[in-house]
C-alpha cells in the first residue's frame, strides 16, 4: 500500500534539549496488511522537542521465528525488516500550518472512501488538560 499525502516522507532524529532528560521511543500499535506484513506506529517524546510519530511498513516474511527459543544468545537471527512510510511531523493542514499531534497510539482500517481503504489513527488525552483526543484519517492508494 502507498499512502497519499501532501508531504514528503522525511525522517528526523530529535535529541533532548537538556541532556539526561527522557527521549523514549516505542511501538504503540500495528495493523496487519498481509501475510506477516504490518503498518506500525512508532512514537517518541523528547523533552524540549515534543512528539515524533512515524508509520512504518514492517515485513516479517523473512524473519526468524523465535517463539520456540529460550534465548536468542548465540543464535543466527533474521530480524523483521521495516521501512518508513510516513513521518507525521511532515503533515500540513489546508492552511499550510503544521498538523499538531499528540499521543497517537492506535491504528485501524476505516471505511472505504472513493473506492480506497482508509487508515485511522487515534490519540487519547490521558485524562490531562494539556493533551487532546485526536483522530487522523488517511486514504490509501494501491501499491504500484
Amino acid at each position: 500500500m502507498v499512502m497519499n499525502c501532501r508531504s514528503p516522507i522525511a525522517s528526523k532524529s530529535v535529541s533532548p534539549a537538556v541532556p539526561f532528560l527522557l527521549a523514549p521511543n516505542g511501538l504503540t500499535d500495528f495493523v496487519a496488511i498481509g501475510a506477516r506484513q504490518f503498518i506500525t506506529i512508532e512514537r517518541s517524546f523528547t523533552a524540549g522537542a515534543g512528539v515524533s510519530i512515524r508509520l512504518f511498513h514492517a515485513d516479517a516474511r523473512g524473519s526468524t521465528d523465535i517463539s520456540g527459543l529460550t534465548s536468542v544468545a548465540g543464535q543466527s537471527i533474521q530480524a523483521v525488516r521495516k521501512s518508513l512510510l510516513l513521518d507525521l511531523g511532515t503533515l500540513r493542514n489546508d492552511d499550510d500550518s503544521a498538523l499538531v499531534l499528540d499521543n497517537i497510539e492506535g491504528i485501524t482500517f476505516g471505511p472505504e472512501r472513493n473506492g480506497r481503504r482508509t487508515l485511522i489513527l487515534v490519540s487519547d488525552n490521558n485524562f490531562s488538560v494539556t493533551q487532546f483526543t485526536q483522530f487522523v484519517a488517511f486514504e490509501l492508494a494501491p501499491a504500484p
